[in-house]
């Protein structure tokens, strides 16, 4: 098949066709495959994030396997030399053009160049790319169900622009059957309605565009419990004095929408066009002596960097180095968002954590807006935040995540961004790799030690090295703590402070004077806990074990097994209990300790 032109069009039922044919269809699993192979075409996709393309969180056993099988499947149709191995993944070796869907991500990302005639005609080409009403029809899996919602929100929206475009070149009697039909389709659209009312108006049918008002009004307070945005609401009063609600012209890069007679943006818009705005780069730097993390730091990065609306999850328990890890992982791939890396840090797992409205806030000032235009109201910033992002990439780090229902307005709503997020446990949301970190191997450990106190003392000392690491339980946090207090005193040797750790109470004084952070974090989370929370936890830690099946735990805590179940998935929920398997728990050894120590001070609740 050398020579043959390939076309892959995925906006509607998948095909695949070449200058001279149209291949049979495939199986819903392996158009799958093809469709995560072609939405990056001529890059290498990993095997592991093909399985998560796939299949979730839920991987068979044999779904390695299977993906090879697919692979080989596709090879026997497309041919070996389009379907390539690359490294530890397969590419397919073919240009974006040829894939309509990233030729339509292209057409319709691109920046309004407020010339209207020629807006049109981009935009006119890229919906005619589609040839359906939904993207990759009868595709499974979790892959191509985001890349399906993300290209219909595309849709609507280079949609939406060319329907402007058209009012703009004064076509409002061409357009108005179309634009009825889009509303029919999606009545909450305001910013459509408010089309359909100005091509009405000026189609002289003042009284039917009022009438579209009136009755989206009594769908929202109906629906939604809400009233018409400000700028719908605008649009009314404009067609009420016999004014026409939308300009005939429309500002470089700026979508129009009603309320700009002053030539002054509204508070939903920004000042200058995507091009034109700052890219920020606000990723906090890397630490210098990082060691382990590479595969969880690979995966990551081969998840994220494709963008598309792809989420990488990054959990643990404190001190594990999660933002460690989001951090460099948001380094690696920083030069494939070129329009900027945003970061907060949401202090989620303290007793002061940051709204999204404050970071909202935050965001939007580093994109360009005004402080003086960024609206009062979390919901109005969040749109504001997701019209910023528009047609833009991308990458947004959030470290320390909590409440799910606040980050979630931080996720962009483009499809050429992406997202990190770091969390104590995992939040309710869709992702596209998920990272859970456990404490370093101990050569890890020994290897963190050596950057701190230096090869050559380090060295000098392998077993007391191993002897403390071990006791820190391969806890970031805490071997750089400890190993940190041994560089400040170079006269102490490491077995000097090795000896003493199997004293849990000194290990503790130890960690809390090397300034790791631990007791007050575990204080934090510990005073979260209910009273049988606190009492569970309690009798697990004096049972002097850090494994437990549920028929041990319930024991221990002296309570039925579906109670005690109960008790224990809440400490796995609060990141203080692990849960290798169905009816198994286990706890990092600092946790019993720390809660040995909280429970002597007599401090839960």
């Amino acid at each position: 098949m050398a020579g043959l032109r390939w076309r892959f069009a995925l906006l509607g039922v998948p095909e695949v066709m070449t200058d001279q044919e149209r291949l049979p269809a495939m199986s819903p699993t392996q158009t799958a495959l093809l469709a995560a192979l072609a939405l990056q075409a001529g890059r290498s996709v990993g095997v592991d994030e093909l399985i998560d393309g796939l299949y979730g969180d839920s991987p068979t056993r044999s779904a390695g396997s299977m993906i090879t099988t697919y692979v080989l499947r596709l090879r026997k149709v497309l041919g070996p030399e389009l379907i390539v191995r690359v490294g530890g993944g397969y590419a397919l070796n073919v240009p974006r053009t040829a894939v309509d869907a990233l030729e339509f991500e292209r057409l319709a990302g691109a920046p309004l160049l407020g010339d209207a005639a020629v807006d049109a005609v981009r935009l006119q080409a890229a919906l005619g790319l589609w040839h359906g009403t939904t993207a990759l029809v009868g595709a499974i899996g979790p892959l191509c169900e985001r890349r399906r919602e993300v290209l219909a929100q595309h849709r609507e929206r280079a949609r939406l622009q060319w329907f402007e475009c058209q009012l703009v070149l004064g076509r409002h009697a061409e357009i108005l059957a179309d634009l009825a039909a889009a509303c029919e389709l999606t009545p909450f659209a305001e910013r459509l309605q408010a089309l359909r009312m100005t091509a009405l108006f000026r189609c002289g049918r003042q009284a039917e565009a009022l009438e579209v008002f009136h009755r989206v009004r009594g769908l929202l307070a109906q629906e939604l419990g809400i009233d018409p945005s400000a700028d719908l609401a605008a649009v009314q009063q404009a067609i009420l004095r016999g004014c026409d609600p939308q300009p005939r012209s429309a500002p470089v890069g700026i979508e129009v929408f009603g309320g700009a007679e002053t030539g002054t943006p509204p508070p939903g818009q920004l000042p200058c066009p995507p091009s034109q705005l700052p890219s920020p780069r606000q990723l906090p730097s890397p630490p210098a002596d990082l060691v382990g993390r590479e595969e969880e730091i690979a995966r990551l990065a081969s998840a994220v960097r494709a963008g598309g609306h792809a989420v990488g999850l990054v959990t643990g328990m404190g001190g594990v180095g999660k933002s460690t890890v989001v951090v460099s992982a948001a380094h690696a791939i920083a030069a494939d968002f070129p329009d900027g890396q945003l970061w907060a840090c949401l202090r989620g797992s303290t007793e002061a954590p940051v709204g999204a409205g404050e970071v909202l806030a935050g965001f939007l000032t580093a994109l360009g807006a005004p402080a003086e235009r960024v609206p009062g109201g979390v919901a109005e910033r969040a749109a504001l935040y997701r019209s910023a992002l528009a047609g833009r990439s991308v990458l947004v780090v959030l470290d320390d995540v909590g409440d799910a229902t606040e980050f979630s307005r931080l996720l962009p709503g483009t499809a050429g961004c992406a997202v990190l997020i770091s969390a104590r446990t995992r939040p309710a949301i869709g992702v596209s790799a998920a990272v859970r970190l456990e404490g370093l191997r101990p050569a890890e450990s020994a290897r963190l030690v050596c950057a701190i106190l230096g090869a050559e003392r380090a060295g000098a000392e392998p077993a007391p090295v191993a002897a403390l690491t071990a006791a820190c339980g391969e806890l970031p946090l805490a071997v750089r703590a400890l190993a940190t207090r041994l560089a400040r005193r170079p006269a102490w040797t490491v077995a000097s402070l090795a000896a003493r750790l199997s004293d849990e109470a000194f290990l503790l004084g130890e960690l809390e004077a090397g300034g790791a952070g631990l007791a007050e974090a575990f204080d934090r989370v510990f005073g979260r806990l209910t009273g049988s929370q606190a009492q569970a936890l309690h009798a697990l830690a004096v049972t002097r074990s850090r494994d437990w099946s549920l028929s041990a735990a319930a024991a221990a805590l002296d309570l039925p097994e579906a109670q005690a179940e109960r008790i224990l998935e809440a400490l796995v929920d609060a990141a203080l209990l692990t849960s290798p398997g169905p009816c198994h728990y286990s706890c990092h050894h600092l946790v019993i300790a720390y809660a040995r120590a909280w429970a002597r001070t007599d401090r839960q609740t």
